[in-house]
């Protein structure tokens, strides 16, 4: 997507919850690019993950991010608390606190695959588009 410059900006992934979830990726249109052709963009990239392993430096990427996400949550201690206690009602284990980054560390390239494969097909997918209002005329000067 970078290389096409199609959108400002790109993020997302998956909710945390008990029973089932959603994953959703958030796209920041470029001014003057066309909906049809940023959603082009975002299922040929959907469709990379699926059919090529993802590079060593992505993987190595989102694996840092992840981090620097955990470490900047886990400095608030009721941050601390609201995990320990998700953990414990979500997966019957509280350690997760201590044992997560091991485990995302842990998702190998064929992992990731499986899951594309498994979930991001068009029958699951909703797309939401939304558009601000454009700015106001200013109000005509008035002649004294």
């Amino acid at each position: 997507m970078k290389e096409k410059e199609v959108a400002v900006n790109v993020w997302g992934g998956a909710q945390e919850r008990r029973g089932p979830s959603l994953a959703s990726w958030v796209v920041l249109a470029q001014p003057g690019r066309s909906f049809a052709e940023i959603e082009k963009v975002v299922y040929e990239e959907l469709e990379r993950v699926k059919d090529e392993a993802v590079a060593d430096w992505e993987l190595e990427k989102a694996r840092m991010q992840v981090r620097r996400q955990r470490a900047q949550q886990l400095q608030s201690t009721l941050a601390r608390a609201i995990l320990l206690g998700q953990y414990a009602v979500y997966y019957n284990d509280p350690g997760l606190l201590n044992t997560l980054e091991q485990k995302i560390h842990r998702v190998t390239k064929d992992d990731i695959q499986v899951v594309a494969r498994t979930y991001l097909r068009d029958s699951n997918r909703t797309v939401i588009t939304t558009v601000p209002k454009p700015k106001a005329a200013p109000p005509p000067a008035s002649a004294e």
